[in-house]
């Protein structure tokens, strides 16, 4: 438990975006699909207002299909923040961690599933 991801921040959206909304369960989560921070859209179910590109105001996002075609998650929410370079998580132990940006996609995905049972180092992150 101690290398896995217990929660970790998501950003709140703006106008009808309901990324962060803790009333809406879809909202109030994040997956590891994508990297922290990731430039890729979050791909939601509905209300999915992004303002003009480049507005810090929403995350990049698109309508997702709502169909499951194999690898494509119709909706995914990355974790996100404000802080420059990556994400605060919390571990199984209740440790709280720095998660850059930058970390190995698939060492990302691993972290979030107890699954795989892999032990993962913290250097790796």
């Amino acid at each position: 438990m101690t290398s896995m991801l217990l929660a970790g921040e998501t950003v709140q959206g703006q106008l009808q975006d309901l990324r962060g909304f803790t009333v809406w369960g879809d909202a109030s989560n994040f997956t590891a699909w994508n990297a922290p921070n990731s430039p890729l859209p979050d791909a939601m179910s509905q209300n999915c207002n992004t303002p003009a590109p480049g507005s810090p105001l929403n995350p990049p996002c698109i309508i997702g299909t709502g169909v499951r075609t194999g690898l494509e998650n119709p909706t995914r929410h990355g974790a996100r923040s404000r802080h420059s370079g990556g994400v605060h998580v919390t571990m199984g132990d209740g440790s709280v961690r720095f998660i850059k940006n930058s970390i190995n996609l698939q060492i990302w995905r691993s972290l979030s599933t107890m699954q795989g049972g892999e032990v993962i180092s913290s250097d790796a992150y």
